[in-house]
């Protein structure tokens, strides 16, 4: 498996809104409810085959529950790709309001629980604050032309 960075824009100027930077990920992070951009992953087939694919009993949260059932079923080789390889524009469903937030933190902990993954409600909080470091960051000034 393998990921790397992503920028979200704004469709109207172009302007980052946010980089999703996944350098610092660790799989003890999903228990904060966080995941490197799912976007900008790359894996075997065979990853598939034997965790099965994207669960749609979750209408936000399916990417997450599938990365949860592969870090936390066995030791997974993975590696991180230093470089942004997904610019998108910002919108969709996880991140239209209110309601969303409430939905995807509801199906962080049904997942969580499902995988027997130990967290708290405190500790997935802690994924706003990721959120927020990469409000404030901006990526390399040669990306994205």
């Amino acid at each position: 498996l393998c990921f790397s960075d992503m920028v979200i824009v704004d469709e109207l100027n172009g302007r980052i809104v946010r980089y999703y930077m996944a350098h610092y990920f660790s799989p003890w992070m999903l228990r904060l409810g966080w995941m490197p951009p799912h976007p900008t992953t790359f894996l075997f087939k065979s990853l598939f085959d034997e965790f099965g694919l994207y669960s749609t009993s979750y209408k936000i949260a399916g990417d997450y529950d599938f990365y949860v059932r592969i870090f936390y079923g066995r030791k997974i080789n993975w590696t991180y790709l230093n470089r942004v390889t997904v610019k998108m524009n910002r919108g969709g469903l996880s991140n239209s309001g209110m309601a969303s937030k409430k939905l995807i933190a509801q199906e962080i902990t049904r997942s969580l629980r499902l995988n027997n993954v130990r967290s708290t409600p405190v500790l997935r909080w802690g994924r706003y604050l990721i959120r927020i470091l990469e409000l404030l960051a901006r990526p390399g000034k040669d990306v994205c032309r």
